[in-house]
């Protein structure tokens, strides 16, 4: 078994917490495995942290990595392959060469961004830092809400440990964020790389921001752009989802980078929407507004926080949801309805308690409630009471 991302790719995305300055693969690489043992932690520090190793040192670390003894590194893609859901190596093996040149980077240059996702954290939401109730959400969930993230010490190890990298090779350059429109350090970095004409640019943007004058002559340079929109929905409960910034300065936006490809044909605008127990039910409508612009619609399943990834909705319902769309042939989707529900017991009791807690304080604090946003899911959330968890 192998995955070319071992020996082609680098992402750097993890900004602050224990795995801060992580040098990966890919962005699964240990995304399932929250139960690593703080010796082993420790582990990964040393050998893959920019704080620690050069980049290079870090990549011979990974290619000694042996994919046929199934190492937890991987469960993710292992996870979805068996789940009928096409993996990320999946994905790597058809675009990577496997020859060791470093082929594609991953970067989040810092956390700075003008909005607070319900799926973020602190680590890559530096609006979530600032929020003056934030020991609230501490209580909830003390692993997203870090009160101490240092940005400014990761940013200045990074651009430390890309200074002595060879990016000639480089086809591929992703920059997620924070918000990379909102960020100069971002800016900054895909404005100075050398051989833009080489290089396919991708970018997930909140949609909240569109790129000045300066910004898009610098996108035209280089072979093929990309800019992934994240809308998981739309009105109340894309406001609800992705908090900060209202839908009809996003919606406005939207249509500004449809026009921005109209007019430069290798600048292309999509949207990706992140798919959790709270929009399960209006895929449907995800991929009509989509159609209904041309535009190309992707969507992956989330994993965190798991008391909003889909195992808190009962598979009846997420198989209900699937029976009632018209794409019901939709592989991708099917899948993420047919998704393993977590067995019946404590720690589902506890993640359905999360939940609530969560959901409650998100729409105090943004004046927005889920039951306004989508009632589905809330009724459904309301209908299932802790014994039934």
């Amino acid at each position: 078994m192998k995955c070319k991302a071992f020996t082609n790719q680098i992402v750097i995305t993890d900004v602050a917490g224990a795995r801060a300055g992580l040098i990966k693969p890919c962005c699964s690489f240990y995304a399932d495995s929250n139960n690593i043992i703080e010796e082993f932690e420790e582990e990964l520090r040393q050998n893959l942290s920019i704080f620690n190793v050069s980049i290079e040192s870090a990549r011979d670390e990974l290619a000694k990595i042996d994919l046929d003894t199934r190492p937890s590194s991987c469960n993710r893609c292992f996870n979805e392959e068996r789940n009928g859901v096409t993996s990320l190596r999946q994905y790597h093996n058809k675009a990577f060469s496997g020859d060791g040149k470093l082929e594609s980077l991953e970067l989040s240059m810092d956390g700075v961004c003008n909005m607070s996702c319900i799926t973020c954290d602190t680590k890559h939401s530096s609006t979530w830092l600032k929020k003056d109730n934030l020991e609230e959400y501490r209580l909830i969930d003390t692993s997203r809400f870090n009160p101490n993230p240092d940005h400014a010490l990761y940013t200045k190890n990074l651009k430390k440990a890309l200074a002595d990298i060879d990016l000639s090779n480089l086809k591929f350059l992703r920059l997620g964020g924070g918000e990379p429109f909102f960020s100069k350090n971002s800016t900054d970095f895909f404005q100075n790389i050398k051989n833009k004409e080489d290089i396919r640019l991708f970018f997930n943007t909140n949609g909240s921001i569109y790129p000045s004058k300066k910004i898009i002559e610098c996108l035209k340079q280089y072979k093929k752009v990309q800019i992934d929109l994240s809308i998981d929905a739309f009105g109340k409960l894309g406001e609800f989802i992705r908090p900060g910034v209202s839908w009809s300065v996003i919606e406005s936006n939207l249509e500004k980078f449809q026009e921005l490809s109209l007019q430069y044909p290798q600048i292309e605008t999509a949207i990706h929407s992140t798919i959790s127990s709270l929009n399960i039910n209006i895929w449907e409508q995800l991929m009509a507004y989509c159609n209904e612009r041309n535009m190309r619609f992707t969507y992956t399943m989330a994993h965190s926080p798991n008391y909003l990834s889909l195992i808190m909705i009962p598979l009846k319902f997420r198989k209900m949801f699937f029976y009632s769309q018209k794409w019901t042939n939709d592989p991708k989707y099917k899948a993420m309805c047919y998704y393993p529900e977590i067995p019946i017991g404590k720690r589902r009791s506890k993640l359905y308690q999360k939940m609530i807690r969560f959901i409650d304080l998100t729409g105090n604090d943004f004046g927005i409630k889920l039951e306004e946003a989508n009632e589905e899911i809330y009724d459904i959330i309301q209908s299932m009471d802790v014994k039934y968890w």
